[in-house]
């Protein structure tokens, strides 16, 4: 073997101890299931039936979901498909199951909840029942940046606890509120959501880790060779 060679096949065998502390980054894959921690007994989507503490809404009828989800939290982009159990509530459209596509997200902050804590995390959705091509309801999920009881509305690359709703706040001035949310046609929705999270490798990772690999397979050849 020539000097480039062995400077290859060194370099490869390095990179390829260094990808798995490399991958743990944005994006995360986060799957839905039930929680028992952070006051979360499941993952749920409820409805909205009256308000609590300054502009939060309490839990109406809910269906278990489970899904997945992916954020990027670098940048709030988001997708992913969440499904409740079939002839879960309704929410006044009809039984059976009910979808949620995520369509997008963000980071940033679209808006501040009562009491002028801003936002954690908003997630962009469609609704559709029975596998319907037509959208029951869309609109976006806020998160504030509260932490209520335990874990709630905090994330890690391995867990999300996230509490929150389709509109900010019911005394919300200008921003989006559960009465403008349902005269235009909306549904008056929370959601909580508990995941476990896996990161996503990146392209240029994966590149990295098959060179690495395929330069430990050579190695071992020319050694047995």
């Amino acid at each position: 073997m020539n000097f480039f060679s062995k400077a290859i096949t060194k370099s490869t065998f390095i990179l390829a101890l260094l990808v798995p502390t490399a991958v743990f980054a944005s994006p995360i894959v986060y799957d839905i299931k039930d929680g028992n921690s952070g006051g979360f007994s499941a993952s749920w989507l409820h409805a909205g039936t009256g308000s609590a503490s300054g502009g939060y809404w309490k839990n109406g009828n809910k269906a278990s979901i489970s899904g997945e989800i992916t954020i990027d939290w670098s940048t709030g982009a988001a997708f992913g498909s969440i499904s409740t159990d079939a002839g879960d509530t309704d929410f006044g459209q009809g039984s059976g199951n009910w979808e949620l596509v995520i369509t997008g997200g963000s980071n940033t902050g679209t808006g501040i909840f009562a009491g002028g804590v801003d936002l954690l995390l908003s997630l962009d959705y469609d609704l559709f029942l029975n596998g319907s091509s037509t959208a029951a309801d869309s609109g976006t999920f806020y998160f504030a940046d509260l932490n209520f009881t335990g874990d709630v509305n905090s994330a890690s690359n391995s867990e999300i606890y996230l509490w929150g709703n389709n509109w900010l706040n019911e005394n919300g001035g200008s921003n989006i509120d559960r009465t403008n949310h349902i005269s235009g046609g909306g549904i008056a929705l929370g959601i909580d959501l508990y995941g476990t999270g896996s990161p996503v490798p990146e392209p240029t990772m994966l590149l990295i880790l098959g060179t690495g690999l395929l330069g430990l397979s050579l190695r071992r050849r020319r050694k047995q060779a």
